[in-house]
């Protein structure tokens, strides 16, 4: 039996880039109250619908990370706890996203009714609220990445990419496009393995 609703991560990774790409660029956190006004004004209904596919891609993050867990919980054995801190830390980057979605919609949504003050507040959190998502991506993949070397639940070499790509979690390097690249390759070999990994720990 295989695991297909690994694919979910799939689908998050494709919806990441699809969601992003229909925005755009958005202002920087130093920009002008007037640039951010315009932008949004511009780019209401793009947004919007960005900010749906960003939130879809969430939830869909959340399903792939709880198979993930189960992959990992089962090669573990009678010491699970490296795939408890993977589902955890899986769940704070998937609100983290939420977090993301949630703002950016609110951005088109409210340009033409809030004080223009107000939609710059957003645009700020929209570009530097990042803490969540980051701190839950460095947990879960330095988790995970731990949890496959010494387990062989999966193939080494996703163990340290994920290793590599927590460590980048914290410095702005667009880890976001990292974990989404990841997340995919992840969720093809997944879904591709048995469901009951060879390895036991």
């Amino acid at each position: 039996m295989t695991n297909r609703a690994a694919l979910t991560g799939s689908i998050y990774a494709v919806l990441v880039p699809v969601s992003y790409a229909l925005t755009g660029k958005t202002p920087s956190s130093s920009a002008k109250v007037d640039e951010v006004v315009d932008f949004y004004t511009d780019k209401a209904d793009q947004t919007m619908f960005g900010a749906v596919l960003l939130a879809i891609a969430g939830v869909l993050l959340l399903f792939f990370v709880g198979t993930l867990r189960n992959h990992l919980r089962m090669a573990e054995g009678a010491t699970p706890g490296l795939s408890s801190v993977v589902h955890a830390g899986g769940t704070v980057a998937a609100a983290g996203v939420l977090i993301f979605a949630g703002i950016s919609f609110t951005s088109g949504d409210t340009v033409d009714t809030l004080d223009p003050t107000g939609v710059h507040v957003l645009s700020v959190l929209n570009e530097d609220f990042f803490m969540p998502l980051a701190g839950g991506t460095c947990a879960m993949l330095f988790a995970t990445g731990l949890s496959v070397l010494r387990t062989g639940a999966l193939p080494r070499w996703l163990g340290w990419a994920a290793l590599v790509i927590a460590v980048a979690s914290v410095t702005p390097a667009g880890f976001f496009a990292y974990l989404a690249l990841w997340v995919l390759v992840t969720g093809i070999v997944l879904a591709t393995r048995d469901a009951a990994p060879v390895g036991t720990a």
